[in-house]
């Protein structure tokens, strides 16, 4: 790859980050695993009865994300003004993935470089449900072609009604983390009413647990937002407005540790929580990896319309996780 130019932080555009969010985790397969549970216990509570003693058997270990649920509920957020940060990259926009090896860092504790036909389910949990604007979110949406992940949404329904797009989360039992480093080399296909979003969601499932993001819901993907959001008293967004063109290829960084947030695009800084000026905090609680595309009007995601292509795709590379 290429090495971008530095990034050169500005005041010459102020805005405010948008609210961002995981979409509905309705998933399938642990929907699948619960009809299971309950057949199992009900047949131990059969045997139980015929041998005249028994025990109680627990139930699947889930983590909040592995749970039937709706949407994180909205909640209001004083979002400090953002930086703007501009950023470019002299490498082709179409490019072909490299070859991924495996890095030689005794740190890195899982990756996936989606070599397979579907998202490994031993990892990742797949979006099934219907968004509150009426835009479904729909496993059939989150595809592993050609050596890479593709979150595909299609649809020019201005209101979301009967869009579709897709997102999932690594969050399968143990994949939350207290502190580390998150790594995934992505870019963004232009297009209205679909916003690519990475990010760190916390284990409680409860936005005032904190979280750590990028989105671009700008159609063209040529501005973006590096996002942290915590409490304290009531929830807090600081955020770096970032320019460039997110339909080439980057890797973005979360690198999250007990003092000190960081945001970084191909090794270059994007948001530092130690030089935050409006008293950012560091989550303290176990979060997790998720990818999607916010179906739009929606989070600054703009309505889809006549200039939607027919798909627009947010293309991932690989991720790596760290210690």
């Amino acid at each position: 790859m290429t090495a971008p130019a530095a990034l050169a932080e500005t005041t010459a555009e102020i805005a405010t980050g948008p609210i961002v969010r995981p979409g509905p985790r309705r998933t399938g397969r642990f929907l699948v695993a619960g009809l299971v549970a309950l057949v199992v216990l009900a047949g131990s509570a059969l045997v139980a009865m015929w041998l005249g003693a028994g025990h109680r058997g627990g139930g699947p270990d889930q983590t909040a994300a592995e749970s039937v649920r709706a949407a994180p509920v909205a909640e209001s957020a004083t979002a400090a003004p953002a930086t703007s940060v501009a950023a470019t990259s002299a490498q082709p926009t179409t490019s072909a993935p490299p070859s991924s090896a495996r890095p030689a860092d005794p740190n890195l504790v899982a990756m996936d470089d989606f070599t397979g036909t579907r998202p490994d389910p031993a990892h990742w949990a797949l979006y099934e449900s219907t968004d509150a604007n009426g835009a479904a979110w729909s496993p059939s949406m989150d595809q592993v072609v050609g050596g890479e992940l593709r979150i595909v949404g299609t649809g020019r329904n201005p209101t979301g009604s009967g869009n579709v797009s897709g997102g999932l989360c690594w969050c399968a039992p143990g994949a939350n983390r207290t502190y580390g480093k998150w790594q995934v080399r992505a870019r963004f296909d232009a297009g209205a009413g679909y916003g690519p979003v990475i990010g760190l969601w916390p284990q409680s499932d409860k936005a005032a647990d904190g979280s750590i993001s990028v989105s671009f819901p700008a159609a063209d993907r040529h501005t973006g937002y590096a996002n942290l959001r915590w409490t304290s008293g009531t929830l807090h967004t600081d955020s770096r407005q970032l320019s460039g063109d997110f339909t080439r290829w980057h890797v973005y960084t979360f690198e999250w540790r007990a003092g000190v947030v960081r945001i970084l695009m191909d090794g270059t800084p994007l948001y530092d929580s130690t030089t935050s000026t409006v008293g950012a905090a560091v989550p303290q609680i176990p979060m997790h990896l998720y990818l999607q595309q916010t179906v739009g009007p929606k989070d600054g995601v703009p309505a889809a319309g006549p200039t939607t292509p027919d798909q627009v795709i947010t293309h991932v590379d690989w991720i790596r996780i760290y210690r």
